[in-house]
């Protein structure tokens, strides 16, 4: 992750990601507090990943135990397993900082 104002890059901690759901962080190096952008191929690829790591688990359980309850359950605990990890990867690679 690189800060837009003094260019200091630093990888982006757990800690830090869970704190700042919305994607603001402060620069460790000069203080100053940027946002995260959401590009469009980011966007395509959280919608992808999802699709495939975690609704297509949720509609095998929903084929087979015809309850929508099993298939909600199934969809939130394999978006936590899978998404929201593979999120914190993109955050730290993929997404570029610009001030607020």
């Amino acid at each position: 992750m690189k800060c837009p104002s003094c260019n200091h890059e630093f990888k982006l901690k757990v800690r830090q990601y869970l704190r700042e759901p919305r994607g603001r962080h402060n620069c460790p190096a000069c203080g100053v507090r940027f946002k995260l952008k959401h590009s469009f191929s980011y966007i395509a690829l959280v919608i992808t990943a999802e699709a495939i790591l975690a609704a297509v688990p949720a509609f095998v359980v929903l084929h087979f135990t015809q309850h929508f309850l099993y298939y909600v359950i199934t969809l939130i605990i394999c978006s936590v397993i899978f998404v929201v990890p593979l999120d914190f990867l993109l955050d730290d690679r993929w997404r570029k900082s610009a001030k607020i």
